[in-house]
């Protein structure tokens, strides 16, 4: 559970919203986003664009969700509990 979630301000929700992407600045050093780019233009040269077989298809980017989105996701991914009574 993350106890201090990053929120996205107004301005960055209605980019996202607008665009449909969101650039955030990590601090991954410039050598992994070399190499991700590399990757990435290989994958979409060779086989076109994956879709929604990008986090499968380029195991560097899935370091990039696990550490910045992943904890976020969860959170609000996870049902809410439910009240029964018997």
């Amino acid at each position: 559970m993350c106890d201090n979630p990053l929120l996205l301000t107004d301005e960055q929700m209605r980019k996202f919203i607008t665009e449909g992407f969101l650039m955030l600045q990590t601090d991954l050093p410039e050598q992994f986003h070399q190499q991700l780019t590399e990757q990435l233009n290989l994958v979409y040269e060779q086989e076109g664009n994956p879709g929604n077989n990008l986090l499968p298809r380029i195991r560097e980017l899935q370091k990039v969700f696990l550490r910045y989105l992943a904890p976020f996701h969860s959170e609000r991914t996870r049902p809410a509990p439910v009240h029964v009574e018997i």
